[in-house]
């Protein structure tokens, strides 16, 4: 059997949830000619409402996809492999022991059930499979209508009742059926099985939603980290206001032991002429009494030392922290460029990698792996020059830690998340021209999230004054010394080389 691929059917199954009553009606034709009388050899659950039947016609052997997926359920031949669990779970187990062969399919009452008659050790049964959107269901029931289980059980008395014992009853049947019949009505210049263009339309529709859902989980994971770091960057800037004292403590140690002939043990207080300030000015001086004077004056420097290395150690910790922010930044700005799953599937693993992202990795789309990655992006200047800017971290780290060598000039939005940018040199070439320097510049501004603004202040150093401090995350670097330049951004269409 046969099917047109209308622009029709593709845009109610890019769309919906619901598989279209002409499509549905052509698949059971095909299942028809296929797999009745069918031997199953196989029953497999990969996921909680998703089974695969395999099966042996007599001539070849077939697998049938079940999905009682609310959002995605559907019924059609498949040619997809999937990962199966150990141990099949509960219904799968039921289906193995009651069902060995499909005779006949069919449709009831002109709605979106599909119902297999099934013979097995226990005798006849029927399979019903209702695509019914959110109340999808698969449902085996006895030869004398009596459910024996469903996949998923409905005991509330607000639904039909769907549990062991019960008599199966068709759901009722939606008003608008009659107005989804249309079906396509000419003829494709080349035929394909159905079952074919209905996997190839879900299969994309499914990886759509997964995209979807996979940045939806970045954006939140991103945020969360966003809003932890800032509340850090407040608490360390706290600290910092505390630690600043630091100096006084060390010049009351100082005033303590130049006075010492005019201070005994056992005061609490004492008033000193503090000479640090000009002009001299008095200062109370608070005082430990079961100290000696010298005691007190190494209190005083004990506390300015160990308020010193806290100042430092907060300094570190500040300076960690605004570089992870601005990471993080940059993640944000590259999920908002990234054009393909491969994109969205780079950042989920670097997330991932770095513990911000927590999901299971085949929820994940599909990286290059162990393949030969894709190349940074290159143009031309206007004096022939290699301008190569990357498109996410993996790229810009490898164009900052590893392409940047000396004679070439490293460009990058200040303050504001972008692509690294790397004007190369080229031997036996003088020096780089003013309008080089400027569209190189111009790449930078126009891929960094101040591409929007009319002017952009473009960062430009040597290769000598970039480096990624150790431990820093991939395409984050410190610029020693740089210059500035503002330029527009280059708004005409890239050019690759």
């Amino acid at each position: 059997m046969f099917f047109n691929c209308g622009e029709k059917v593709e845009s109610t199954v890019a769309q919906g949830y619901l598989m279209e009553l002409s499509l549905l009606e052509n698949v059971i034709v095909e299942l028809t000619e296929k797999i009745s009388g069918a031997r199953i050899t196989k029953i497999h659950q990969p996921a909680a409402d998703l089974f695969i039947f395999r099966l042996w016609n007599g001539s070849e052997n077939l697998k049938l996809l079940l999905s009682a997926a609310p959002g995605n359920s559907r019924l059609h031949l498949t040619e997809q492999n999937f990962a199966n669990p150990f141990t099949p779970p509960r219904f799968c187990q039921l289906l193995r022991s009651r069902i060995s062969r499909i005779l006949t399919i069919s449709q009831l009452n002109h709605d979106r059930i599909v119902q297999f008659e099934c013979a097995g050790p226990k005798g006849l049964c029927r399979l019903l499979v209702e695509l019914t959107g959110r109340r999808s269901n698969l449902i085996l029931v006895a030869e004398n209508g009596r459910i024996i289980d469903a996949l998923k059980r409905v005991q509330s008395n607000q639904q039909r009742l769907i549990a062991a014992g019960q008599m199966y009853v068709l759901p009722e049947r939606p008003q608008i059926l009659e107005m989804q019949r249309k079906g396509p009505k000419n003829a494709p210049p080349e035929e394909v099985s159905v079952s074919l263009v209905v996997e190839k339309l879900y299969t994309q529709n499914h990886r759509l939603k997964r995209e979807k859902d996979v940045r939806g989980l970045i954006e939140d994971s991103l945020k969360k980290a966003q809003k932890k770091l800032r509340r850090r960057l407040e608490n360390i800037e706290q600290e910092q206001v505390n630690q600043e004292n630091y100096e006084r403590n060390k010049q009351r140690g100082e005033l303590i032991l130049a006075n010492l002939y005019q201070i005994k043990k056992g005061l609490e207080r004492i008033e000193l002429e503090n000479f640090f300030r000009q002009p001299p000015m008095p200062e109370s001086i608070a005082l430990d009494p079961l100290l000696s004077p010298q005691q007190n004056a190494e209190k005083y420097f004990r506390k300015y030392k160990k308020a010193r290395r806290g100042l430092e150690h907060s300094a570190r910790r500040l300076e960690e922290t605004q570089l992870e922010l601005d990471w993080l930044g940059q993640i944000a700005f590259q999920l908002e460029q990234a054009a393909s799953p491969a994109d969205v599937g780079e950042i989920a693993a670097e997330l991932k990698s770095a513990g911000i992202l927590k999901t299971a990795q085949h929820k994940l789309p599909r990286t290059q792996g162990g393949r030969e990655r894709s190349p940074c992006n290159m143009l031309i200047s206007p004096g022939a020059f290699k301008v190569f800017w990357g498109q996410n971290s993996r790229q810009n780290d490898q164009l900052s830690t590893r392409e940047l060598k000396k004679g070439d000039l490293w460009f990058h939005a200040k303050n504001s998340p972008g692509s690294h940018v790397v004007l190369k040199a080229a031997a036996g070439r003088g020096p780089f021209a003013d309008r080089d320097i400027s569209f190189a510049a111009s790449v930078a501004a126009r891929h960094s999230k101040a591409r929007g603004n009319q002017k952009v202040e473009v960062m430009i150093a040597a290769a000598g004054a970039v480096r990624k401090p150790a431990g820093a995350k991939p395409g984050m670097v410190t610029v020693k010394k740089y210059k500035s330049l503002m330029v527009e951004s280059l708004q005409d269409q890239d050019k690759d080389s």
